[in-house]
């Protein structure tokens, strides 16, 4: 794996810029780094990448429908749960069905086996609703997809790994420093985007490999 200064220097070298011993070193380092965080984030919300992705434990409550995942963000995906205790995989919900669930009939206390995703809490945590209300306490668990904290461009996170494919990673930033340069409509241009979007979709079909099929619909950006 490579860090993010690695990552840095890597396409200022591409650039024919002097590599730094810092990210907050110069000017034009910062932006470099702000645009690897861009394109970390393209990258990362492209396919729901195996080192991303995490699992989330619930227990629940009796009486209490809504939960607030720990560990995740804003950016998080639910890609399944299951109720550990009734050794069943729950089903998703649309809100229209919910809705019609819980407010026009009358909800019993039972086994959960739904969930509807129900946005995100203050400090930004994912939260659900479950259906049946939890009749007492179960374990359910969800496995999800938490993207990595976006990189400091002030030099605290210079050692910190890039968990993806970094050669994915520099492409894409040296994609964006052309382009930002004015460079934009020529050759090289053209290339390097085409060089992105390549080693893009190689490490998605690697990825793709390692799981089962009808994981594998991804979109690349």
């Amino acid at each position: 794996m490579s860090t993010f200064l690695e990552i840095v220097n890597d396409v200022l070298v591409r650039l024919r810029e002097d590599e730094v011993t810092t990210i907050s070193e110069s000017t034009y380092a910062k932006l470099v780094g702000k645009f690897v965080n861009d394109t970390k984030r393209e990258v990362e919300d492209s396919w729901n990448w195996s080192p991303l992705r995490t699992r989330v434990t619930v227990t629940t409550v009796a009486g209490t429908t809504n939960y607030s995942l720990t560990g995740t963000t804003r950016r998080s995906r639910i890609i399944e749960g299951y109720n550990v205790t009734q050794n069943a995989q729950l089903s998703r919900l649309s809100d229209k069905v919910y809705n019609a669930w819980t407010l026009t009939t009358t909800v019993t206390s039972s086994n959960v086996e739904y969930y509807r995703v129900r946005g995100f809490t203050s400090a930004g945590l994912l939260k659900i609703d479950v259906y049946p209300t939890p009749s007492g306490v179960e374990t359910l668990t969800f496995d999800v997809v938490v993207p990595q904290a976006e990189f400091s461009v002030s030099g605290t996170d210079d050692a910190t790994e890039v968990t993806l494919e970094p050669t994915v990673i520099v492409y894409g930033t040296w994609s964006k420093a052309i382009s930002e340069r004015g460079e934009d409509g020529g050759a090289l241009f053209d290339e390097v985007q085409g060089m992105y979007r390549r080693a893009m979709a190689d490490a998605i079909s690697y990825d793709v490999a390692q799981h089962q099929e009808g994981e594998t619909d991804w979109y690349a950006n």
